[in-house]
C-alpha cells in the first residue's frame, strides 16, 4: 500500500482500489473510475464506486434505497449488489487530501481472503 496526494491520485488509472486517508484514519474502500480531464488539460475530479454501500438495480431513488434497507432489517430479505453505481467526488479542491492506494500484492492478498468467504 502507498499513500499519494490528490494530484498523483488523479493520474492513476481507472480500477485503482483506494481509500481516502487522513493521518491514522482510512475512509470507505472504493474503486476509482476515470479522472475527469477537460480539453484544456485541466480537471480535478473523478468517478468512483464505494465498496461498502449496497448498490441494487431495484433502487431508483433515495426513498427506494431506504425502503430496501428497512425491508432487509425487518424481513431478512436479501438483495443482490450489482456493483454498477458510480458517483463523482465533486469536491474540486486541489489541496484536498491523501489517498491510500492498494498495490498489486495487496490486491492478491485481498482476493485470496475474499475467496475464502465464498
Amino acid at each position: 500500500m502507498k499513500i499519494v496526494n490528490r494530484k498523483e491520485f488523479l493520474k492513476l488509472p481507472a480500477n485503482t482500489l483506494y481509500a481516502k486517508y487522513e493521518p491514522c484514519n482510512f475512509w470507505d474502500l472504493a474503486i476509482k473510475g476515470y479522472s475527469i480531464v477537460y480539453s484544456d488539460g485541466t480537471g480535478n475530479d473523478w468517478y468512483y464506486m464505494e465498496i461498502e454501500d449496497l448498490n441494487t438495480n431495484e433502487s431508483h431513488s433515495s426513498d427506494d434505497y431506504h425502503e430496501i434497507l428497512s425491508t432487509m432489517v425487518d424481513t431478512g430479505k436479501s438483495y443482490s449488489n450489482d456493483y454498477c453505481t458510480w458517483s463523482r467526488d465533486g469536491l474540486y479542491d486541489d489541496d484536498d487530501g491523501l489517498f491510500a492506494i492498494w498495490e498489486k500484492e495487496d490486491l492478491v492478498n485481498l482476493i485470496e481472503l475474499l475467496n475464502k468467504c465464498k
